[in-house]
């Protein structure tokens, strides 16, 4: 390879290093920016109310609870 060559290849790795360094601080931005933005999207709480039997056994409180969580 001859001295143009080699000088050719350093100036296009450059700028490429460039372009791509440019991408990745734009990518990483944008990353930090969606991951702390104040939105409650997708954030919802949700409550179920279940009035179960008074004095219920042990063993049957997991499926009755199971239930009221499906319902």
């Amino acid at each position: 390879m001859g001295r143009k060559t080699e000088q050719t290849f350093r100036v296009i790795h450059r700028y490429l290093g460039f372009f791509l360094a440019g991408i990745m601080i734009v990518y990483a931005i944008s990353g930090i920016v969606l991951t702390f933005r104040n939105t409650d999207y997708l954030k919802k709480e949700i409550h179920y109310e279940k009035t179960l039997a008074p004095n219920i056994a042990a063993e049957n409180l997991g499926r009755a609870l199971e239930k009221a969580a499906l319902v």
